[in-house]
């Protein structure tokens, strides 16, 4: 099977596209940077989704351990609290080990990284709707955590979106063969 590859670049962006002929045809494009010629996994766009992803659940663990004046912030009742909590510190330290895997050459599975994206996804946009429903009622009447559990509610879900866009993104490298 001939293929072929396209890379147009200037001095710090490059755009690689790959496909195959004959057959199946696939096509993969992707934007890169490059500091010093030399491409980096911070430099990807999934390289800059996971830092803004870990960044973001790093934000929600912080507001949620000491955002209401150094105590705890809750999401809603037990229930929520353990679905925001267990959502953050599970996706932080998930977060982390890709991170450190793609920088030390060992890629994770794409099938891992795909329902990693999908669970995170669902697991922050609940807890973001849970603290915003418990605390929207809350800042109608004025409640001194209101705010701060309003805020809790729209970074989380903001993460949720962002873990759903990395999540649909990392579709496109998934190959699925049914036999």
């Amino acid at each position: 099977m001939p293929s072929h590859a396209v890379t147009k670049s200037s001095h710090y962006v490059s755009v690689q596209q790959t496909s195959s002929v004959g057959g199946a045809t696939s096509g993969s494009r992707y934007l890169s940077w490059s500091i010093g010629g030399k491409s980096h996994y911070f430099c990807s766009l999934q390289g800059i989704l996971r830092i803004l992803e870990l960044v973001l659940v790093l934000i929600v663990l912080i507001l949620a351990r000491v955002g209401d004046g150094g105590n705890i912030l809750h999401f809603g009742g037990a229930d929520a609290d353990f679905i925001g909590i267990g959502a953050s510190v599970g996706l932080t330290f998930i977060l982390l080990a890709f991170i450190v895997c793609h920088l030390v050459g060992h890629l994770p599975p794409t099938l891992l990284e795909v329902l990693i994206n999908l669970v995170g996804a669902i697991l922050l946009l609940t807890a973001g709707s849970l603290a915003i429903s418990y605390h929207s009622p809350r800042y109608d009447r004025n409640y001194r955590d209101s705010q701060e559990g309003l805020a809790l509610g729209v970074i989380a879900i903001i993460a949720g979106i962002v873990f759903a866009i990395d999540f649909l993104l990392s579709l496109r490298h998934m190959k699925i063969a049914i036999r």
